[in-house]
């Protein structure tokens, strides 16, 4: 082979490499506008290759046998076959990354839960704007999407999360933790400690598991930041407070954080905790994200907690792409606080977690159920180191906790 053959054969390879590197989307929708606007739209993006359409669940199902695509975008409302169904059909048959196209009322975004749970990676408001705005929307919201769900982890919605669940409870640390609030509930009502959540892509799924699995009277406050648009976020924490014994709901300007209560940052507000005296209040801020990337954005929520609950702040990131929560996990690491993150195996999407890892700032990593255990044994901790330092030095006892 001569010198200008080997050239050839060496740029055909790179050339055949890049296009089995390009994100394979198939596009299922019962409008043949929004069809043609995705795949025109999506098509023009380097790395991302539409290799079909569906104007129907039937029709989705046997394109994804034939085509094998990297990533769905599924509509709702199709004939025959809806996205719901479509949906549960490609759980069943062949997982693979769904990201979901809802409208924003109020039974989209039921509708949109119902499929997070059933293991859409993802969702994004249909659009319904100008042409130019369709297109600005496209690029800026479902592109990022795309990358993030073809390493999106579909299969964790297989494993069976109950027997975790169930092994868990059934282990003797589950017993101490019990006990001791037993003990020390009647003489402190609320721990000193302050927690806050934060997640994108695939945190819904991971805050049910860990909300699910505290008490009702679990006695610090929470606060949650999710980038979740906020006709959808409201439908949210109303599913969250029906399936928890906790009290949650969506945050409003001055609300107090109280034991037992989460508080969800509104989708159009950056929230931030402040504090005066005891009492620990909702700050909203109803701006664009000034730089920050996201918006709500975990971080300014994470420094804004460092600075009023120094080392009694916990800080928690779950599954979702990007970055945010690295900074404000250093704030809160500066100020002697503790940081959580959800492991690789259980996130959906470890951008956000994998930061702080990466970062070494990650105090302790699990699943959902895990984490929900680690904040009873950091509430306990707290109980007993205050509970023993009022005790003379000859009655303190211990409990075996390092």
């Amino acid at each position: 082979m001569n010198t200008m053959e080997l050239k050839r054969s060496r740029s055909a390879r790179s050339c055949n490499n890049m296009q089995r590197e390009n994100v394979r989307v198939l596009i299922v929708d019962d409008s043949a506008l929004i069809r043609k606007y995705l795949k025109e739209t999506l098509n023009t993006v380097p790395g991302i290759e539409v290799v079909g359409t569906a104007s129907n669940g039937f029709f989705a199902l046997e394109k994804i046998k034939e085509l094998s695509p990297d990533v769905v975008t599924l509509d709702f409302h199709m004939p025959r076959l809806d996205g719901l169904q479509t949906l549960k059909k490609i759980m069943e048959e062949n997982p693979l990354p769904v990201i979901m196209l809802s409208s924003v009322s109020t039974k989209g975004a039921k509708l949109t839960l119902e499929a997070l749970r059933l293991g859409a990676v993802d969702f994004m408001p249909k659009p319904t704007g100008s042409l130019v705005d369709n297109l600005r929307f496209i690029k800026k919201d479902l592109v990022p999407k795309i990358f993030s769900a073809k390493n999106s982890n579909v299969q964790r919605f297989l494993e069976n999360w109950e027997k975790k669940i169930q092994d868990i409870c059934a282990s003797t640390f589950e017993e101490v933790i019990s006990e001791s609030f037993e003990i020390l509930a009647p003489t402190i009502l609320e721990s000193q400690l302050f927690f806050g959540i934060g997640c994108s892509t695939g945190g819904p799924q991971a805050l049910e598991q860990i909300i699910r699995n505290l008490p009702g009277d679990f006695p610090a406050p929470i606060g949650v930041v999710q980038h979740m648009p906020e006709p959808f976020l409201s439908v949210y924490a109303e599913h969250l407070n029906n399936v928890s014994e906790l009290t949650v709901k969506v945050a409003s300007r001055h609300t107090l954080f109280k034991p037992g209560t989460v508080l969800l940052a509104p989708g159009n507000a950056h929230m931030r905790l402040v504090r005066f005296g005891k009492n620990k209040l909702v700050s909203l801020q109803e701006l664009e994200n000034q730089g920050l990337g996201f918006f709500p954005s975990v971080d300014l929520f994470f420094c804004s907690m460092a600075k009023a609950m120094k080392k009694n702040t916990v800080g928690i990131i779950l599954s979702g792409m990007g970055k945010d929560g690295t900074a404000g996990a250093k704030a809160i690491k500066m100020v002697g606080g503790t940081t959580i993150v959800q492991d690789r195996k259980s996130a959906t999407v470890y951008g956000m977690p994998g930061s702080v890892e990466s970062e070494g700032l990650a105090d302790y990593s699990g699943s959902p159920e895990m984490i929900a255990e680690i904040m009873k044994k950091l509430v306990f901790q707290d109980f007993y180191t205050e509970y023993e330092q009022s005790k003379p030095n000859e009655q303190k006892t211990s409990f075996g906790f390092e």
